[in-house]
């Protein structure tokens, strides 16, 4: 290669911080020192990364490609068997893009002849051996338990959970110490990078070179009721001898470890939960593209002592299909925005999640796009909003008392053979209208949502829309949103649901305000910004 277009590595040696940098075009003379992979200086330079595995030039580019979101199906050929069991059954450990995983077995487990003995047979925790290790598998149950009677035999199971890189316990006796997720779009709504890049002129303002350095950022640890999380940021470098071209690649993940080591249900839908946070703050459905554990009970030697393996795990979920970046304009504010109150925000959003998951459930759905047509996408927001403000707020047509009271007297004087029937007409008597819980919601945010006519209007279609989508009585058709209408509508209480949010995890109403005014596409929900 020409020594103009050389391109130089160096590999800095402290750990805290470490640099790599590279410079990707440099003009020298002949007799110009060069630092390159010929320098015998330079060879062999290992370093620590957040993962725990010592990766050295070679190997850092496979181990993160290994761990990542499959673009492709895997399919490892392998060696299986059930705890306490010595028999081996030969099959293929199936995982597809979106991880839905599956067993294919030359046979079965316990013989051929299995199937027809009278015996239970405990499928709940597999274990097997594959290209690159171990694996354990759960909650696995047959497909097809198929019999040879002297020819070859396939047999499939569904497998729900795979753990790879460990041999494991049953599942009700697994607890884990962290989990490790990168999510799509997560980077995206930090705006932290260690990468930077430049370009050197000479006097005759040509150039001279061009370099990127990359310096890791420091984790960023916030401690919440029983658990701890933190960003951590991961990073490549290139591997082998470079050519003529060479790639940093920078990834944050975010680090959920619990202050007492959980069970894995427990730690995923804690996990879920912030994830759900961030997507509210992104304004758009981010997803887990890699989910890693860690656990006392898999560990590896390394100099003075051990640590726990980082398995990554797969197991099927309704993922929406990969998008693009998350652009700033479209967020509803982005980490620099909060991050002198993020983990108070945090600690707000987890311990409202449990009550208001219903609500919560019911407007991620629809921001996730799971709804076909646009009348379910909007029965869905409408509810959730109702949930909302049910989960929310005390508040009755009566003091309970005085109403409980009434419904003694009414059902006293009411003759035996109705009673019952009477007692449950008046169950919800005393909840407040969904007309009611419109005008409620809006209170907060009437500058947002028009004069009080404009208002009025909005509670009406969105009431006479509900009424008419959930009993199709044709006389209230006339009056509900048609299509054209319904579109515009499920927006502005798509809207009304974000902006409630915002209070909930502590934004107050001046920001909220400036919020509105500065993000175009909240606006356009609001019908305040041409589409």
């Amino acid at each position: 290669m020409p020594s103009g277009q050389r391109l130089l590595v160096a590999f800095g040696r402290e750990r805290a911080p470490v640099t790599v940098g590279l410079a990707l075009f440099r003009r020298t003379d002949g007799n110009a020192p060069r630092v390159d992979e010929d320098d015998p200086g330079k060879r062999g330079l290992g370093y620590w990364v957040p993962c725990g595995i010592r990766w050295n030039n070679e190997s850092v580019q496979a181990a993160w490609e290994a761990a990542v979101k499959l673009d492709a199906p895997q399919v490892l050929e392998g060696y299986f068997w059930l705890p306490g069991q010595l028999d081996r059954v030969s099959g293929r450990l199936r995982i597809s893009e979106v991880a839905e995983c599956s067993l294919e077995l030359m046979g079965a487990f316990g013989g051929e002849n299995a199937k027809f003995r009278d015996e239970t047979r405990d499928l709940s925790t597999i274990h097997g051996v594959v290209q690159g290790g171990s694996v354990t598998l759960y909650d696995c149950f047959y497909l097809n338990e198929n019999v040879s009677f002297g020819g070859v035999a396939i047999s499939k199971l569904h497998v729900a959970t795979v753990f790879r890189g460990a041999t494991l316990p049953a599942e009700a006796q697994l607890r884990f110490s962290k989990l490790e997720a990168a999510v799509a779009g997560l980077d995206d709504w930090l705006q932290i990078t260690g990468i930077d890049a430049g370009f050197e002129f000479d006097a005759a303002h040509k150039l001279q070179s061009a370099f990127i350095r990359y310096v890791p950022p420091p984790k960023i640890e916030l401690s919440l009721l029983g658990i701890h999380v933190s960003f951590e940021f991961f990073w490549t470098v290139p591997a082998g001898k470079i050519r003529n071209e060479a790639k940093i690649t920078h990834q944050a993940r975010l680090v959920v470890v619990p202050e007492v080591d959980a069970t894995f249900d427990d730690l995923r839908q804690q996990l879920g939960r912030l994830v759900n946070f961030f997507s509210f703050a992104a304004d758009q459905t981010l997803e887990i593209d890699a989910l890693f554990a860690y656990t006392p009970l898999a560990t590896m030697d390394v100099p003075g002592g051990e640590k726990p393996i980082c398995m990554p795990v797969f197991y099927e979920s309704s993922r929406p299909d990969r998008r693009g970046e998350v652009e700033r304009y479209s967020m509803l504010f982005s980490y620099p925005d909060v991050a002198d109150r993020l983990q108070d925000m945090l600690a707000d959003w987890l311990a409202h999640h449990e009550a208001l998951s219903p609500a919560f459930n019911l407007y991620f759905a629809v921001r996730a796009g799971r709804h076909t047509f646009l009348e379910s996408r909007f029965l869905s927001i409408a509810q959730g909003l109702e949930t909302l403000h049910d989960r929310t707020s005390s508040e009755t047509l009566e003091p309970p008392e005085q109403f409980a009271e009434r419904v003694s007297e009414i059902l006293t004087a009411c003759p035996h053979p109705h009673r019952e029937w009477l007692e449950e007409q008046l169950a919800y008597a005393n909840k407040l209208s969904l007309r009611k819980r419109m005008q409620h919601l809006l209170k907060p945010f009437t500058r947002h949502f028009g004069n009080a006519k404009a208002r009025k209007g909005l509670v009406d279609k969105m009431v006479d829309t509900r009424n008419y989508l959930t009993h199709y009585d044709p006389a209230l058709a006339a009056h509900a949103a048609q299509r054209g209408d319904l579109l515009p509508l499920v927006s502005k209480l798509e809207a009304l649901f974000q902006l409630h949010l915002l209070l909930l995890v502590g934004i107050d109403q001046s920001r909220i305000d400036a919020l509105v005014a500065s993000n175009r596409k909240l606006r356009w929900r609001l019908g305040a910004e041409p589409g």
